[in-house]
């Protein structure tokens, strides 16, 4: 069902490789605590896998283009483009720990943390992989998977598909043809859930991978009406860039 694509990418180091970005668990702040203050920390491992994670994930609108490059470190930064409908990833297969979380109290002002019962935390990874996500001619992201399998390898479940029209809208039906529509957009992060299994169930535990990504739109001029999906908008935004749904010119 998916298979690896060869569009890979412009790849800048300067220096060494690195080969961890910024991750942290997700956690949610209670109230501000100007002496000491609770954080979460994982406790006891309950689980551990090695899972395809993505890196960065990119939609095309129907008809138009768009580019995405994100930067895994301060020295090292990838790059790809994707064409009419069509939508795509890199992924680097990563190992994960999941642990129960523990509530601590640390020394310090800081913000009190309502802990989850498991945090997920990323290991390390050496191998990339780009993945068709949706073919070209697709008129909406909103089929766009969550999860696979490639190579006998699961993945984490990610979010990159539209789920409702809450961003800005682009409509090119009045341009007669004549022109292109452009949008840009910056995400910082990118939240995952890791499957596990823990006493003969099956559960995730979420989170958020902390890298700055660009993207950029193109939209051709005549065509239609793009509903956009800002996947950093909204309390429980994943992060990310635009997701899409195209209705034709009447």
């Amino acid at each position: 069902m998916f298979r690896p694509r060869t569009i890979l990418i412009a790849l800048i180091v300067a220096g060494g490789v690195t080969t961890a970005f910024a991750a942290l668990p997700l956690v949610v702040s209670v109230s501000w605590a100007p002496l000491d203050h609770f954080e979460c920390r994982p406790g006891t491992v309950v689980a551990q896998d090695k899972l395809l994670t993505p890196l960065l994930m990119l939609n095309a609108p129907y008809g138009g283009n768009a580019s995405g490059t994100v930067h895994e470190s301060a020295t090292t930064s990838w790059s790809t483009t994707v064409h009419n409908g069509s939508a795509a990833a890199l992924f680097v297969l990563r190992n994960w720990s999941v642990a129960r979380s523990l509530r601590v109290l640390a020394a310090g002002p800081g913000t009190n943390a309502a802990c989850p019962e498991f945090l997920a935390t990323p290991g390390f990874y050496n191998e990339y992989l780009s993945i068709d996500l949706l073919p070209a001619n697709s008129t909406s992201d909103g089929a766009e998977p969550t999860a696979l399998e490639y190579s006998g390898y699961g993945s984490v479940l990610f979010h990159n598909g539209f789920a409702s029209g809450d961003g800005i809208t682009m409509a090119t039906c009045t341009w007669n043809g004549l022109g292109h529509g452009y949008l840009r957009t910056t995400s910082s992060h990118i939240t995952v859930e890791v499957p596990f299994s823990w006493n003969g169930t099956t559960a995730t535990a979420k989170s958020t991978l902390e890298y700055v990504a660009n993207y950029s739109y193109e939209f051709p001029g005549g065509a239609g009406t793009w509903s956009i999906d800002d996947l950093n908008l909204g309390t429980d935004a994943p992060g990310g860039g635009y997701a899409f749904t195209f209705t034709p010119c009447p």
